[in-house]
């Protein structure tokens, strides 16, 4: 009897398995645009610094299913956390903006109802932030008070100020009407303080929130 069960359980999910084919070859491309540049994403032109995100996959095998396919979700895994990036019909997906950590596909079929396994995985570790050469007549400047949660700029000399996270996205601009910036506001992590001065020399400089 137990044999005949695990016969069953086993045959069932064959079927299932087979019924929702998934993915195959998923594949993630970034370009980065860097400050100063520009470049188009998705038939868009965008200004950087930013990215371009670029997923691609092969369409599965649905000759040995009656189901339908339908769509596709674009997963990303963030600690523990799964969240979606997107849904379409189609097997390739170009979007502003930067991924990283694990990110997979997954088909969705109709009639019957189902989703497929995921696709092979693809871990991205960090997301490019180099930019070029600049003039570093205005770095080191500031100060990062973790306490008040203030940055100090020490210089008059300063036209504009910039905040970049890690995914490339400007979270903070504004002219400097004040040599005092409360950042209290932002999560925690890496940032990059862009500085332009009067003579339109400009400086990264990478702080830690915390």
């Amino acid at each position: 009897m137990k044999k005949i069960i695990l016969f069953v359980l086993l045959a069932l999910s064959l079927k299932l398995f087979g019924q929702f084919p998934a993915p195959t070859n998923f594949n993630y491309q970034l370009n980065y645009i860097q400050l100063g540049d520009w470049g188009e994403c998705n038939g868009k032109v965008i200004d950087g610094p930013n990215y371009c995100s670029e997923f691609h996959w092969s369409m599965p095998d649905t000759s040995l299913t009656s189901a339908t396919l339908d769509s596709f979700n674009i997963y990303r895994i963030s600690h523990n956390d799964t969240s979606i990036i997107a849904q379409v019909k189609d097997t390739v997906l170009i979007i502003e903006g930067g991924y990283m950590d694990s990110l997979y596909v997954v088909a969705n079929y109709l009639n019957p109802k189902g989703k497929s396994s995921p696709s092979n995985k693809i871990f991205v570790q960090g997301l490019p932030i180099e930019s070029k050469p600049i003039d570093l007549k205005i770095n080191e400047v500031f100060i990062y008070d973790p306490k008040s949660k203030l940055i100090s700029i020490e210089t008059n000399d300063i036209l504009c100020v910039k905040i970049i996270n890690m995914a490339g996205q400007v979270v903070f601009s504004n002219r400097l009407f004040s040599n005092n910036i409360f950042i209290g506001e932002l999560k925690n992590g890496i940032y990059i303080l862009e500085l332009v001065d009067n003579n339109k020399n400009i400086s990264h400089n990478k702080f830690i929130k915390c």
